[in-house]
């Protein structure tokens, strides 16, 4: 009896060990790869090309791609339409800033073209602002309101590119008064960008309107030329303010910017 049980002992060992494998070695997973049991993320090299330059950037599988700032090429007379997977034509995997459209996918293309428009194509619109009307403070008071306009990344790519250029900032909207006359109709500032530190582009710029018509949304625009130097935060600030006016608070609604490029004909 004692024999047999001697030849039972290796067996039961191997049972043991077996049985600490299967305890042990998830915990040891857990500790490779996380709480959530996912391995890291797998990095994939993708070539650039912009004619006869290229680069090669690492994106993460599952991550959205974004490339720095200061790879993302620019070009005199053009904006970037994107990075896409033919020279021509091809599905776009980059936008203007370098972003991926989606989390990258293990599927992706490893070559990407750079592809480019003319900025003479080049007009952005703001989103219409105060559709619904906006009221400068109401009767006998002077106030205030804020109208920012931040730009495209095709326009923001096309600025960098660009900045011994002139640009167009072209602005409309509607302004009503309930008691007349206007005596000092709307009066407009333009900042460089939005927030602390904003130089001033234009200065008490004055927009007058029919000084009688009250109770009536009158149509006024006004339009800017500015070095494209001066635009490369990417947004502007406009300021309305009304001076005093006897009788009447004044409204302001749809407000709209655009935002092009000038003299830039005969661009190869």
């Amino acid at each position: 009896m004692i024999k047999n049980l001697e030849k039972k002992r290796p067996f039961k060992i191997l049972m043991i060990c077996l049985l600490a494998l299967i305890i042990i070695f998830p915990l040891s997973a857990c500790d490779l790869f996380g709480d959530d049991n996912q391995p890291p993320p797998a990095t994939v090299s993708v070539v650039l090309v912009d004619g006869d330059d290229y680069f090669t950037a690492g994106f993460e599988i599952g991550q959205i791609a974004e490339l720095e700032l200061e790879k993302v090429t620019t070009r005199q007379g053009y904006f970037l339409q994107g990075y896409f997977s033919d020279i021509s034509g091809g599905a776009r995997y980059l936008d203007s800033a370098g972003r991926s459209l989606e989390p990258w996918g293990a599927n992706f293309p490893q070559r990407l073209y750079a592809q480019w428009g003319q900025i003479s194509e080049l007009k952005h619109y703001s989103e219409v602002f105060a559709e619904n009307g906006v009221v400068l403070q109401g009767n006998n008071l002077s106030g205030s309101t804020n109208f920012d306009f931040t730009f495209s990344d095709e326009v923001i790519n096309a600025i960098r590119g660009n900045l011994d250029r002139q640009i167009r900032i072209s602005l409309t909207l509607q302004n009503l008064w309930t008691r007349g006359p206007m005596l000092s109709g709307i009066t407009l500032n333009m900042y460089d960008r939005i927030g602390a530190g904003a130089t001033r582009l234009v200065s008490d710029r004055r927009m007058p309107t029919s000084r009688h018509a009250y109770n009536y949304w009158h149509n006024l625009s006004a339009e800017f030329v500015l070095d494209a130097l001066s635009t490369q935060q990417g947004a502007l600030r406009f300021v309305f303010s009304r001076g005093f006016q006897p009788l009447g608070a004044v409204h302001l609604r749809n407000i709209q910017a655009s935002i092009e490029f000038v003299n830039v004909g005969g661009l190869d």
